[in-house]
């Protein structure tokens, strides 16, 4: 079981025919901490029948102490997501978009895995940056394939100049924005970035995963919004790889920070891949555990 997707009826049949149950990168926040002590009766016996439960953070194993369960089942093995790696296909198939969309002169902000109202906040940026950075194109992945429609149509109010990746027309020198409305891009696309910035992070989500845009060296933007990957938003915004915004203007200020300035965006770049380097090797602790 990846994370925290607890079913009392899978754990409980599992149980009942000997299977042997792993709840692996295990996350609970505090929040989810909560809810479950609110029906303990529910909950605690899935605890008891796991095997063991291989937490992702320092906070994670604590919150799982907390709700009882047993210290010898319970092992601290760091987050799976550190070994991440970017695959050929990946780099390939950004490649294939830089040229398709005749992007390779353009500087990038890629706006990743976005809810609303982040889209018009990461906009509302862009337009004063494009003041600056003329050859500024704007990248938007929605978290969500069902808003696809819903972020195009707040760019058509606004007459901003966008073309659908789905459309496959080359950007013009006027395109504004390219949104992304196709699945399984995303890292391909963080690839192409001069900055970057994670969604769910500004609209209360948690914050979603920073660590591709880390992996392919491209600094990065997040809210204050971080509840599901603290540790890791952490150890980047110490490493100098990740900036804490709050709103456009905060966004605006960040970005001409490191497009002023080469050195600090090479810095900062550095950093994010090294943070992965530093922390890998929780896949491995974790078959330890399986196999044992």
């Amino acid at each position: 079981i990846n994370e925290m997707e607890l079913w009392p009826n899978l754990c409980d049949q599992c149980w009942r025919l000997n299977i042997p149950i792993f709840i692996i990168n295990g996350r609970m926040s505090e929040k989810s901490t909560k809810t479950h002590q609110k029906i303990p009766s529910l909950f605690q016996p899935i605890f008891e029948k796991v095997t063991a439960v291989c937490a992702q953070e320092h906070r994670d194993y604590l919150n799982y102490l907390t709700l009882g369960v047993n210290p010898d089942k319970l092992i601290l093995t760091n987050n799976i997501k550190f070994d991440l790696t970017i695959s050929e296909h990946d780099i390939a198939l950004s490649q294939s978009i830089k040229s398709n969309f005749a992007i390779q002169q353009r500087l990038i902000l890629v706006a990743g895995s976005t809810h609303e109202p982040e889209e018009q906040i990461l906009l509302e940026a862009y337009l004063a940056l494009v003041k600056i950075y003329p050859t500024l194109l704007l990248i938007i992945v929605p978290r969500h394939p069902q808003r696809f429609v819903k972020v195009h149509q707040l760019l058509q109010k606004q007459n901003i100049e966008t073309i659908l990746m789905s459309e496959a027309t080359s950007c013009q020198a006027t395109t504004q924005v390219l949104l992304c409305d196709q699945m399984g891009k995303l890292r391909s696309i963080y690839a192409l970035a001069d900055i970057s910035f994670v969604g769910g992070s500004l609209a209360e989500k948690g914050g979603h995963n920073a660590l591709e845009p880390a992996a392919v060296g491209v600094p990065i933007l997040m809210g204050m919004s971080t509840y599901n990957n603290p540790a890791i938003c952490q150890v980047l915004a110490d490493s100098g790889a990740l900036l804490t915004v709050t709103d456009a203007h905060e966004i605006e200020s960040a970005c001409k920070k490191w497009l002023d300035n080469p050195k600090q965006k090479q810095t900062a770049s550095d950093a994010g891949k090294q943070v992965l380097t530093q922390n890998s090797g929780a896949i491995q602790k974790v078959l330890d555990v399986i196999f044992s």
